[in-house]
């Protein structure tokens, strides 16, 4: 024992500050402060009452945050390891450091002493959920190990799981006979705007709050896309299709809101005929200048815009 100091009373939640001197010399050395070290005190925990510093201090750094797999699907196990590195000039104490993912509750990664310019590496796994994650990690959260730098322990990630997510791109239709037939046919484009395959999925659709009816969509690779042709059976007049991708739920997107898409449309159909082409003079020789007159006709109830008639 180098010395001691008797302490007065402390009042809860106080801190108090004693001093005393000791003449280091050129070495490595190791200090130890025992508080009640003759067990006056009845204490909660006794257990906390000691504290060691290594001279010169150790630094204890997040040196490198890993992750396995690094592609991770949503629901894959991850392994993340996390190392980390005493860049002082002794051994640390044991240690603890913490991770937390999303600001959720964290995990402990304990450590043994770590020696001046050496690493030591803890893991833990993470059930991977959908869309970008923040990992922080805290190394010697528990403030074990007095260090030369106590501001550069804390160390920031950003990292992504693969995650599909399927929308509804363009609609288009068509009607091959208009006039004779009412049959209406669909190119329905879905889009896949994720970081992962879109496994086969059911797209519902109803038309004017008719019967929902069901199309199946095949499996679409990240950044991929596929047509789904409908057909339906419609009067003239006025439409409303309405589509859902995913209708059953079994794929984690990123985006769950982006599935529904209202189309409307008119099925009036435009049908235009030449009627009669007429020209003058009627009797001409080469040279003449001939002027043809052409008139067209359109059979649909819709105003047509401007055609040119060549």
């Amino acid at each position: 024992t180098m010395g001691y100091t008797d302490i007065g009373p402390v009042r809860p939640d106080e801190i108090i500050t004693e001093e005393f001197t000791w003449p280091a010399s050129k070495s490595t050395h190791t200090v130890e402060i025992i508080a009640d070290s003759t067990a006056l005190v009845q204490e909660i925990d006794e257990k906390n009452n000691s504290r060691t510093v290594t001279l010169p201090p150790p630094d204890i750094v997040v040196d490198n945050v890993s992750w396995s797999p690094e592609g991770a699907r949503v629901g894959d196990t991850i392994t993340f390891s996390v190392t980390l590195r005493n860049q002082g000039k002794s051994s640390s104490q044991p240690c603890t450091a913490l991770g937390s993912i999303d600001g959720e509750a964290p995990v402990t990664l304990s450590y043994d002493a770590i020696p001046a310019d050496e690493t030591l590496t803890a893991t833990f796994e993470w059930i991977a959920m959908k869309g970008g994650h923040n990992l922080v990690v805290t190394a010697d959260a528990l403030n074990s190990t007095t260090e030369l730098d106590e501001s550069n322990n804390e160390k920031s990630i950003d990292f992504a799981t693969l995650t599909p997510d399927l929308s509804v791109g363009d609609i288009s239709w068509r009607m091959e006979n208009p006039l004779i037939q009412s049959d209406v046919y669909f190119n329905v484009t879905v889009l896949n705007g994720g970081s992962d395959t879109a496994g086969s999925s059911t797209m519902t659709y109803t038309i004017d709050d008719g019967q929902e009816l069901s199309k199946e969509v095949p499996e679409i690779p990240a950044g991929g896309s596929a047509d789904i042709s409908i057909k339906a059976f419609l009067p003239t007049g006025d439409h409303e299709l309405v589509l859902r991708l995913d209708a059953d739920e079994v794929i984690t997107e990123l985006d769950e809101e982006n599935n529904q898409k209202t189309f409307v449309f008119n099925s009036n159909a435009a049908d235009l005929m030449v009627k009669s082409i007429t020209w003058s003079p009627l009797t001409a020789v080469a040279g003449d200048n001939v002027t043809l007159s052409a008139s067209a006709v359109s059979y649909t109830h819709l105003t047509l815009p401007t055609k040119r008639i060549v």
